[in-house]
């Protein structure tokens, strides 16, 4: 069981990567690839439809706790998911929503896997001239291709899963690391007992000071900034007066 939760906590790329590797060891192993570009296949098309049988019950819509502007503290703005909201006296609720995205990528990615089974299963397929022709390197460029593909598809499968029945709440971003064409940004959050966690985001382009978090309740380790989710994106509605004070966070309710 120790094991198991460790894994759970291993980004789903590095658990592909070292898919990919084994899988891909043993096809130069036998100098037959086909049997890899199969199963490659396979496993990322039942992470397509894994994710899309999760997708109906993903939230759609919830509702981020923000606490009120204490007495005597200067004016205080920030960003939330594209928006900019000021703190008030009163608490106040972020009305957010979660919508799909990259549906052309999902769809191409359901292509080449279904037609790489279908070639694997039903047609013969020879190497040789690719071979020939590029010698390992066209081998190489294939394997590249096929594992990017399962390292997608997976991540559409667990981003499907951490939105399945999270808990949300609201994170400060608290520092920022320059790199070559993107922001590595730092955040932390509370729990409703009190404890403090945190996690890592990228984003490209202008920088909030504020994100949405998506944790596990069980393992608040297990954790997505909306800044970090690649399938989905998350907007706010309209922002209005907390009603019930002391709450973190509250699914809407329809």
């Amino acid at each position: 069981m120790i094991i198991l939760d460790e894994l759970r906590t291993l980004p789903m790329k590095h658990l592909a990567v070292v898919f990919c590797v084994l899988v891909f060891a043993v096809g130069a192993i036998y100098s037959n690839f086909l049997p890899a570009f199969a199963t490659i296949s396979a496993v990322s098309l039942v992470a397509i439809l894994f994710g899309f049988v999760l997708f109906p019950h993903c939230q759609a819509s919830f509702r981020a706790y923000i606490p009120p502007l204490k007495a005597g503290a200067p004016d205080f703005d920030f960003w939330l998911a594209g928006r900019q909201i000021g703190l008030q006296p009163y608490a106040q609720s972020a009305d957010c929503f979660v919508r799909l995205t990259r549906i052309p990528q999902l769809l191409l990615c359901v292509f080449i896997a279904a037609g790489t089974l279908y070639i694997a299963l039903f047609r013969r397929v020879n190497y040789t001239p690719l071979f020939r022709a590029t010698g390992w390197w066209g081998i190489e460029l294939l394997c590249l291709l096929y594992s990017i593909l399962l390292i997608y598809c997976l991540g559409w499968a667990s981003e499907c899963g951490t939105l399945e029945k999270p808990t949300m709440t609201v994170g400060m971003l608290t520092s920022a690391q320059n790199g070559l064409n993107y922001q590595r940004l730092t955040f932390e959050f509370f729990t409703p007992d009190g404890e403090r966690f945190g996690g890592y985001t990228r984003y490209f382009g202008k920088v909030e000071n504020v994100v949405v978090v998506f944790y596990d309740p069980r393992n608040p380790d297990r954790n997505m900034a909306h800044r970090s989710l690649h399938f989905h994106s998350v907007a706010v509605r309209e922002v209005m007066q907390w009603r019930e004070y002391g709450l973190p966070a509250e699914p809407v309710r329809d």
